[in-house]
Protein backbone atom coordinates (compact mmCIF):
# COMPACT_ATOMS: atom_id res chain seq x y z
CA UNK A 1 0.00 0.00 0.00
CA UNK A 2 1.16 3.40 -1.25
CA UNK A 3 1.53 6.05 1.88
CA UNK A 4 -0.44 8.61 -0.11
CA UNK A 5 -3.92 6.14 1.07
CA UNK A 6 -2.41 5.34 4.56
CA UNK A 7 -4.45 8.05 5.86
CA UNK A 8 -7.58 7.14 4.04
CA UNK A 9 -7.22 3.53 5.45
CA UNK A 10 -7.19 4.54 8.85
CA UNK A 11 -10.30 6.81 8.30
CA UNK A 12 -12.20 3.92 6.70
CA UNK A 13 -10.64 1.91 9.69
CA UNK A 14 -12.33 4.44 12.35
CA UNK A 15 -15.67 5.15 9.75
CA UNK A 16 -15.95 8.64 10.23
CA UNK A 17 -14.06 10.33 7.51
CA UNK A 18 -14.49 14.35 6.88
CA UNK A 19 -13.08 15.54 3.59
CA UNK A 20 -12.23 18.91 3.07
CA UNK A 21 -12.64 18.84 -0.70
CA UNK A 22 -15.13 17.11 -2.44
CA UNK A 23 -13.08 15.18 -4.48
CA UNK A 24 -16.05 15.53 -8.01
CA UNK A 25 -15.69 17.41 -11.15
CA UNK A 26 -18.82 19.18 -11.71
CA UNK A 27 -20.41 19.70 -15.29
CA UNK A 28 -18.89 16.62 -17.24
CA UNK A 29 -21.21 15.50 -20.29
CA UNK A 30 -22.67 12.45 -19.37
CA UNK A 31 -21.33 9.06 -20.83
CA UNK A 32 -22.84 6.76 -18.69
CA UNK A 33 -21.12 3.21 -18.74
CA UNK A 34 -21.52 0.56 -15.86
CA UNK A 35 -18.16 -1.04 -14.15
CA UNK A 36 -18.35 -5.14 -13.03
CA UNK A 37 -19.60 -6.15 -9.96
CA UNK A 38 -17.26 -8.11 -7.79
CA UNK A 39 -17.24 -9.90 -4.62
CA UNK A 40 -14.98 -9.85 -1.43
CA UNK A 41 -14.06 -13.04 0.30
CA UNK A 42 -13.40 -12.33 3.44
CA UNK A 43 -11.28 -15.25 5.73
CA UNK A 44 -10.91 -14.85 9.56
CA UNK A 45 -8.55 -17.08 11.53
CA UNK A 46 -9.42 -19.62 13.71
CA UNK A 47 -8.63 -17.69 16.18
CA UNK A 48 -9.97 -14.26 15.14
CA UNK A 49 -13.48 -16.52 13.91
CA UNK A 50 -14.20 -17.74 17.67
CA UNK A 51 -13.27 -14.13 18.96
CA UNK A 52 -16.16 -12.55 16.75
CA UNK A 53 -18.62 -15.55 17.30
CA UNK A 54 -17.89 -15.57 21.38
CA UNK A 55 -18.63 -11.88 21.05
CA UNK A 56 -21.41 -11.77 18.72
CA UNK A 57 -19.75 -9.48 16.70
CA UNK A 58 -19.97 -8.76 12.65
CA UNK A 59 -17.60 -7.61 10.20
CA UNK A 60 -17.84 -4.41 7.98
CA UNK A 61 -16.70 -4.30 4.26
CA UNK A 62 -15.62 -1.05 3.13
CA UNK A 63 -15.21 0.07 -0.22
CA UNK A 64 -14.23 3.78 -1.56
CA UNK A 65 -14.25 4.22 -5.63
CA UNK A 66 -11.78 6.87 -6.66
CA UNK A 67 -9.16 7.45 -8.74
CA UNK A 68 -6.17 9.40 -8.71
CA UNK A 69 -6.18 13.00 -10.04
CA UNK A 70 -3.80 13.78 -13.26
CA UNK A 71 -2.53 17.11 -13.84
CA UNK A 72 -5.83 18.17 -15.33
CA UNK A 73 -8.08 16.77 -12.33
CA UNK A 74 -5.73 17.86 -9.84
CA UNK A 75 -7.82 21.05 -8.93
CA UNK A 76 -10.92 19.13 -8.22
CA UNK A 77 -9.10 16.82 -6.18
CA UNK A 78 -9.91 15.94 -2.20
CA UNK A 79 -7.19 16.72 -0.08
CA UNK A 80 -6.14 13.61 -0.43
CA UNK A 81 -5.47 13.92 -4.35
CA UNK A 82 -8.05 11.60 -5.25
CA UNK A 83 -11.21 12.37 -7.66
CA UNK A 84 -14.52 10.15 -6.03
CA UNK A 85 -16.32 8.81 -8.90
CA UNK A 86 -19.20 6.82 -6.65
CA UNK A 87 -20.32 6.74 -3.18
CA UNK A 88 -18.58 4.68 -1.15
CA UNK A 89 -20.35 1.61 0.14
CA UNK A 90 -20.22 -0.07 3.34
CA UNK A 91 -21.62 -3.85 3.49
CA UNK A 92 -21.77 -5.96 7.13
CA UNK A 93 -21.66 -9.51 7.34
CA UNK A 94 -21.82 -12.30 10.28
CA UNK A 95 -18.89 -14.04 10.03
CA UNK A 96 -16.29 -15.23 7.33
CA UNK A 97 -18.02 -15.32 3.99
CA UNK A 98 -18.47 -13.22 0.50
CA UNK A 99 -19.40 -9.64 0.57
CA UNK A 100 -20.73 -8.62 -3.02
CA UNK A 101 -21.10 -5.33 -4.40
CA UNK A 102 -23.03 -5.01 -7.69
CA UNK A 103 -22.61 -3.15 -10.93
CA UNK A 104 -21.69 0.72 -10.43
CA UNK A 105 -22.30 3.74 -12.88
CA UNK A 106 -19.24 4.84 -13.91
CA UNK A 107 -18.98 8.72 -15.91
CA UNK A 108 -16.54 7.92 -18.70
CA UNK A 109 -16.30 11.49 -19.37
CA UNK A 110 -14.24 11.65 -15.46
CA UNK A 111 -11.35 9.08 -17.11
CA UNK A 112 -9.82 12.16 -18.68
CA UNK A 113 -9.54 13.28 -15.11
CA UNK A 114 -7.83 10.44 -13.56
CA UNK A 115 -4.13 9.05 -13.78
CA UNK A 116 -3.86 6.15 -16.43
CA UNK A 117 -8.15 6.78 -17.07
CA UNK A 118 -7.72 4.33 -14.34
CA UNK A 119 -11.11 4.05 -11.61
CA UNK A 120 -9.94 2.22 -8.29
CA UNK A 121 -11.63 0.98 -5.52
CA UNK A 122 -10.07 0.38 -2.59
CA UNK A 123 -11.33 -2.20 0.16
CA UNK A 124 -10.89 -2.07 3.93
CA UNK A 125 -12.31 -4.85 6.14
CA UNK A 126 -13.14 -4.12 9.85
CA UNK A 127 -14.78 -5.32 12.76
CA UNK A 128 -18.73 -4.37 13.07
CA UNK A 129 -18.00 -2.48 15.91
CA UNK A 130 -21.02 -3.87 17.86
CA UNK A 131 -19.52 -5.37 21.13
CA UNK A 132 -16.33 -2.51 20.99
CA UNK A 133 -15.63 0.58 19.85
CA UNK A 134 -12.21 -0.53 19.13
CA UNK A 135 -11.14 -2.47 15.39
CA UNK A 136 -10.88 -6.04 16.68
CA UNK A 137 -9.20 -7.21 13.20
CA UNK A 138 -5.87 -6.96 11.38
CA UNK A 139 -6.77 -7.26 7.73
CA UNK A 140 -5.55 -7.13 4.38
CA UNK A 141 -6.43 -4.57 1.77
CA UNK A 142 -7.35 -3.93 -1.80
CA UNK A 143 -6.59 -1.06 -3.92
CA UNK A 144 -6.45 -1.25 -7.49
CA UNK A 145 -8.63 -1.41 -10.57
CA UNK A 146 -12.47 -1.51 -10.20
CA UNK A 147 -12.32 -4.09 -13.43
CA UNK A 148 -9.37 -5.99 -12.16
CA UNK A 149 -11.70 -6.87 -8.94
CA UNK A 150 -14.81 -7.11 -11.07
CA UNK A 151 -12.24 -9.96 -13.35
CA UNK A 152 -10.62 -12.12 -10.68
CA UNK A 153 -12.63 -10.79 -7.32
CA UNK A 154 -11.13 -9.83 -4.26
CA UNK A 155 -9.64 -12.11 -0.90
CA UNK A 156 -8.62 -10.07 2.33
CA UNK A 157 -7.60 -12.17 4.75
CA UNK A 158 -7.57 -11.24 9.02
CA UNK A 159 -6.70 -12.17 11.85
CA UNK A 160 -7.04 -10.45 15.76
CA UNK A 161 -5.24 -7.47 16.19
CA UNK A 162 -2.97 -8.51 19.54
Amino acid sequence: MGTRWTGLVVCLALVACKREHSGTVPGLPDRPSTVPPFNVAVGLTPDATAELRRRGETIKVLAVFYGAANARGSKYASDMGDISWSDWQEIEIKGPGVARFGPRKLNLALLDYLEDRKPEVLINVVSGRRTSKDNLLDCGIFEDSVFLAGKKGISINCDLIR
